[in-house]
């Protein structure tokens, strides 16, 4: 069984309802596939009505607020992240990290993170068909899937490891007194 991954608030700015109606699309092509989503908030009752709305209960589940979250990355085959509105993600980071091949929506500073086709797919906000079109894409190409994980991990060490973020805010606190 592959397994798509997201983790995040079950909040509205994280656009899982998107997540859920790409999975409609992506579970009837691939009967071997299920989503997993991480984390709680006030839109988890909504979707997991949703879920059962769109006939794919059975392939989602909801784990709520879980503290082993490297454990949990571990088993997933994708991350996807489908914010309609976003920061900079540590979630997103954390799944590079975790050599995840990793789908994300074009929100907030993911741009800067994910360049398109090199280190993982871009797609737009509020795009379902989009998310879809991106995970069958993954699910279809393991080789080009592996490519964005191995490119994911190599960003994520050489520009956002906990020394290279120290360094930057270090350089920034010594601008700043100068």
């Amino acid at each position: 069984n592959r397994v798509i991954g997201a983790v995040g608030g079950l909040k509205i700015e994280k656009g899982f309802l998107y997540l859920l109606k790409a999975a409609k699309g992506v579970t009837a092509l691939y009967k071997d596939v299920s989503f997993l989503f991480v984390g709680n908030g006030d839109l988890k009752e909504s979707l997991i009505q949703q879920s059962s709305a769109l006939g794919i209960a059975e392939k989602v589940v909801f784990a709520g607020r879980r503290e082993d979250i490297p454990e949990l990355l571990s088993i997933m085959d994708i991350y996807a992240l489908s914010s309609i509105k976003e920061g900079l993600p540590m979630a997103l980071l954390e799944a590079m990290a975790a050599k995840k091949p990793v789908i994300a929506t074009r929100v907030g500073s993911v741009p800067n993170v994910i360049q398109d086709g090199q280190n993982g797919l871009l797609i737009a906000k509020a795009d379902a068909m989009a998310l879809q079109t991106a995970i069958c894409r993954l699910l279809e190409n393991p080789t080009e899937a592996h490519r964005f994980a191995q490119a994911g991990y190599d960003t994520v060490r050489a520009f956002y490891s906990s020394e290279i973020m120290c360094k930057k805010y270090m350089d920034l606190y010594q601008l700043s007194f100068t």
